[in-house]
Protein backbone atom coordinates (compact mmCIF):
# COMPACT_ATOMS: atom_id res chain seq x y z
CA UNK A 1 0.00 0.00 0.00
CA UNK A 2 1.67 3.25 -0.99
CA UNK A 3 2.17 5.52 1.89
CA UNK A 4 2.30 2.34 4.27
CA UNK A 5 5.38 0.42 5.32
CA UNK A 6 8.39 1.22 2.85
CA UNK A 7 6.20 2.27 0.59
CA UNK A 8 6.86 5.83 -1.49
CA UNK A 9 3.26 8.29 -0.91
CA UNK A 10 2.21 10.70 1.69
CA UNK A 11 2.10 8.65 5.01
CA UNK A 12 -1.17 6.67 5.26
CA UNK A 13 -2.99 8.55 2.61
CA UNK A 14 -5.08 7.81 -0.16
CA UNK A 15 -7.13 10.51 -2.26
CA UNK A 16 -9.69 7.86 -3.85
CA UNK A 17 -10.13 4.22 -3.35
CA UNK A 18 -9.01 3.13 -6.80
CA UNK A 19 -5.60 3.92 -6.23
CA UNK A 20 -5.50 1.23 -4.22
CA UNK A 21 -7.09 -1.29 -6.77
CA UNK A 22 -5.19 0.38 -9.24
CA UNK A 23 -2.10 -0.52 -7.62
CA UNK A 24 -2.61 -4.02 -6.78
CA UNK A 25 -3.67 -4.53 -10.71
CA UNK A 26 -0.05 -2.88 -11.25
CA UNK A 27 1.41 -5.75 -9.36
CA UNK A 28 -0.89 -8.66 -10.12
CA UNK A 29 0.00 -7.91 -14.01
CA UNK A 30 3.72 -7.86 -13.15
CA UNK A 31 3.01 -11.12 -11.19
CA UNK A 32 1.54 -12.54 -13.93
CA UNK A 33 3.91 -10.79 -17.32
CA UNK A 34 6.63 -12.32 -14.68
CA UNK A 35 5.37 -15.73 -14.16
CA UNK A 36 4.55 -17.41 -17.60
CA UNK A 37 2.64 -20.60 -17.15
CA UNK A 38 2.44 -20.44 -12.98
CA UNK A 39 -1.06 -20.22 -11.66
CA UNK A 40 -1.47 -16.85 -9.77
CA UNK A 41 -2.80 -15.71 -6.41
CA UNK A 42 -3.89 -13.11 -4.83
CA UNK A 43 -4.10 -12.51 -0.64
CA UNK A 44 -5.22 -9.82 1.38
CA UNK A 45 -5.40 -8.90 4.42
CA UNK A 46 -7.82 -6.47 6.57
CA UNK A 47 -7.31 -2.97 4.75
CA UNK A 48 -5.74 -5.80 1.86
CA UNK A 49 -8.71 -8.03 1.78
CA UNK A 50 -10.88 -4.51 1.23
CA UNK A 51 -8.25 -3.84 -1.75
CA UNK A 52 -8.67 -7.74 -3.32
CA UNK A 53 -12.35 -7.88 -2.66
CA UNK A 54 -13.05 -4.53 -4.24
CA UNK A 55 -10.27 -5.33 -7.05
CA UNK A 56 -11.75 -8.54 -7.86
CA UNK A 57 -15.19 -6.76 -8.75
CA UNK A 58 -13.10 -4.05 -10.64
CA UNK A 59 -10.95 -5.82 -12.53
CA UNK A 60 -12.92 -8.97 -13.13
CA UNK A 61 -11.32 -10.81 -16.15
CA UNK A 62 -7.72 -11.19 -14.83
CA UNK A 63 -6.00 -14.22 -15.50
CA UNK A 64 -6.15 -14.96 -11.56
CA UNK A 65 -6.86 -18.95 -10.57
CA UNK A 66 -8.22 -17.36 -7.21
CA UNK A 67 -8.58 -14.54 -4.31
CA UNK A 68 -7.65 -15.44 -0.44
CA UNK A 69 -9.29 -12.66 1.98
CA UNK A 70 -8.45 -12.47 5.71
CA UNK A 71 -10.30 -10.49 7.96
CA UNK A 72 -11.31 -7.92 5.04
CA UNK A 73 -13.10 -4.87 5.35
CA UNK A 74 -15.84 -5.38 3.03
CA UNK A 75 -19.00 -3.61 4.57
CA UNK A 76 -17.64 -1.98 7.87
CA UNK A 77 -20.45 -3.36 9.81
CA UNK A 78 -18.45 -2.43 12.68
CA UNK A 79 -18.17 1.25 12.49
CA UNK A 80 -14.43 0.73 12.53
CA UNK A 81 -13.57 3.20 9.23
CA UNK A 82 -17.20 4.57 8.78
CA UNK A 83 -17.38 6.00 12.47
CA UNK A 84 -14.87 8.49 11.58
CA UNK A 85 -16.69 12.37 11.25
CA UNK A 86 -16.94 13.30 7.91
CA UNK A 87 -15.85 16.97 6.85
CA UNK A 88 -12.55 16.87 8.29
CA UNK A 89 -9.06 18.05 6.73
CA UNK A 90 -8.72 14.62 4.68
CA UNK A 91 -4.66 15.38 5.39
CA UNK A 92 -5.43 15.45 9.33
CA UNK A 93 -4.02 12.72 11.18
CA UNK A 94 -6.12 10.45 13.47
CA UNK A 95 -4.15 8.08 16.11
CA UNK A 96 -3.46 4.79 15.56
CA UNK A 97 -5.59 3.06 18.08
CA UNK A 98 -6.47 -0.67 16.81
CA UNK A 99 -3.43 -2.45 18.97
CA UNK A 100 -6.71 -4.11 21.39
CA UNK A 101 -8.38 -6.42 19.09
CA UNK A 102 -5.53 -8.11 16.80
CA UNK A 103 -4.56 -10.89 18.32
CA UNK A 104 -5.13 -12.90 20.97
CA UNK A 105 -1.24 -14.05 21.26
CA UNK A 106 0.23 -11.52 23.60
CA UNK A 107 3.86 -10.97 22.16
CA UNK A 108 2.22 -9.91 18.64
CA UNK A 109 -0.20 -7.14 20.50
CA UNK A 110 3.56 -6.29 21.91
CA UNK A 111 4.90 -6.29 18.89
CA UNK A 112 2.38 -4.68 16.95
CA UNK A 113 3.20 -1.48 18.75
CA UNK A 114 6.66 -1.59 18.48
CA UNK A 115 6.72 -2.55 14.83
CA UNK A 116 8.72 0.85 13.32
CA UNK A 117 6.62 0.10 10.10
CA UNK A 118 3.14 0.03 11.80
CA UNK A 119 2.19 3.52 11.30
CA UNK A 120 0.97 5.45 14.77
CA UNK A 121 -1.20 7.60 13.06
CA UNK A 122 -3.36 7.33 9.62
CA UNK A 123 -5.40 10.52 8.11
CA UNK A 124 -9.17 11.03 7.36
CA UNK A 125 -8.38 10.58 3.73
CA UNK A 126 -7.61 7.52 4.22
CA UNK A 127 -11.01 6.69 5.88
CA UNK A 128 -12.96 8.61 3.31
CA UNK A 129 -11.51 7.02 0.33
CA UNK A 130 -12.01 3.39 1.84
CA UNK A 131 -15.78 4.86 2.85
CA UNK A 132 -16.39 5.69 -1.03
CA UNK A 133 -15.21 2.33 -2.28
CA UNK A 134 -17.11 0.74 0.40
CA UNK A 135 -20.43 2.07 -0.68
CA UNK A 136 -19.15 1.95 -4.09
CA UNK A 137 -19.19 -2.44 -3.27
CA UNK A 138 -22.25 -2.42 -2.21
CA UNK A 139 -23.19 -2.88 -5.76
CA UNK A 140 -20.27 -3.69 -7.60
CA UNK A 141 -19.81 -6.06 -5.22
CA UNK A 142 -22.21 -8.35 -7.02
CA UNK A 143 -20.27 -8.32 -9.94
CA UNK A 144 -17.38 -10.20 -7.97
CA UNK A 145 -16.78 -14.00 -9.64
CA UNK A 146 -13.13 -15.25 -9.25
CA UNK A 147 -12.60 -18.47 -6.91
CA UNK A 148 -12.60 -17.18 -3.58
CA UNK A 149 -11.63 -18.01 0.06
CA UNK A 150 -12.77 -15.65 2.86
CA UNK A 151 -11.35 -16.23 6.20
CA UNK A 152 -11.87 -14.30 9.04
CA UNK A 153 -12.03 -14.80 13.21
CA UNK A 154 -14.69 -15.06 14.74
CA UNK A 155 -13.93 -12.64 17.60
CA UNK A 156 -12.18 -10.12 15.10
CA UNK A 157 -11.93 -7.20 17.18
CA UNK A 158 -11.23 -4.29 13.97
CA UNK A 159 -13.09 -5.88 11.16
CA UNK A 160 -16.82 -7.59 12.40
CA UNK A 161 -17.20 -11.14 11.23
CA UNK A 162 -20.18 -10.15 10.08
CA UNK A 163 -18.15 -8.36 7.23
CA UNK A 164 -17.58 -11.70 5.17
CA UNK A 165 -20.79 -12.92 6.11
CA UNK A 166 -22.27 -9.98 4.29
CA UNK A 167 -19.39 -10.74 1.35
CA UNK A 168 -19.92 -14.57 0.88
CA UNK A 169 -23.77 -13.58 0.43
CA UNK A 170 -22.94 -11.51 -1.92
CA UNK A 171 -20.42 -12.34 -4.33
CA UNK A 172 -21.46 -14.40 -7.66
CA UNK A 173 -18.38 -16.65 -7.50
CA UNK A 174 -19.71 -20.33 -8.48
CA UNK A 175 -16.26 -21.51 -6.47
CA UNK A 176 -16.31 -19.61 -3.11
CA UNK A 177 -15.89 -20.95 0.89
CA UNK A 178 -16.07 -19.52 4.16
CA UNK A 179 -14.34 -20.35 7.03
CA UNK A 180 -14.83 -18.39 10.02
CA UNK A 181 -12.24 -19.07 13.50
CA UNK A 182 -13.54 -19.86 16.28
CA UNK A 183 -12.13 -17.49 19.65
CA UNK A 184 -9.85 -15.60 16.73
CA UNK A 185 -9.17 -12.13 16.64
CA UNK A 186 -8.39 -9.85 13.67
CA UNK A 187 -4.37 -11.38 12.88
CA UNK A 188 -5.57 -14.95 11.99
CA UNK A 189 -1.97 -15.95 10.34
CA UNK A 190 -0.57 -14.72 13.66
CA UNK A 191 -3.11 -16.11 16.24
CA UNK A 192 -1.80 -19.04 18.20
CA UNK A 193 -3.09 -22.09 15.93
CA UNK A 194 -1.69 -20.08 12.95
CA UNK A 195 -0.09 -23.42 11.36
CA UNK A 196 -3.46 -24.53 10.72
CA UNK A 197 -5.07 -21.34 9.56
CA UNK A 198 -1.56 -21.14 6.85
CA UNK A 199 -2.59 -24.63 5.72
CA UNK A 200 -5.87 -23.92 5.27
CA UNK A 201 -5.12 -21.43 2.93
CA UNK A 202 -2.10 -23.50 1.40
CA UNK A 203 -4.72 -26.27 0.64
CA UNK A 204 -7.25 -24.21 -0.87
CA UNK A 205 -4.67 -22.78 -3.30
CA UNK A 206 -2.92 -26.26 -4.28
CA UNK A 207 -6.45 -27.75 -4.55
CA UNK A 208 -7.27 -25.40 -7.48
CA UNK A 209 -3.60 -25.64 -9.65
Amino acid sequence: HRGHGRSEGEESYYGDYNEMLDDVNVIVDMAIEENPGIPVFLLGHSMGGFAVSLYGAKYPDKALKGIVTSGALTFDNGGLITGVPKGLDPHQKLPNELGGGVCSVAEIVDWYGKDPYNKKTFTTGLCYAICDGLEWFQEAGKEFAYPVLMMHGEADGLVAVQDTYDFFQMATSKDRQMKIYGGLFHEIFNEYCRDEVIRDAISWIRNRI
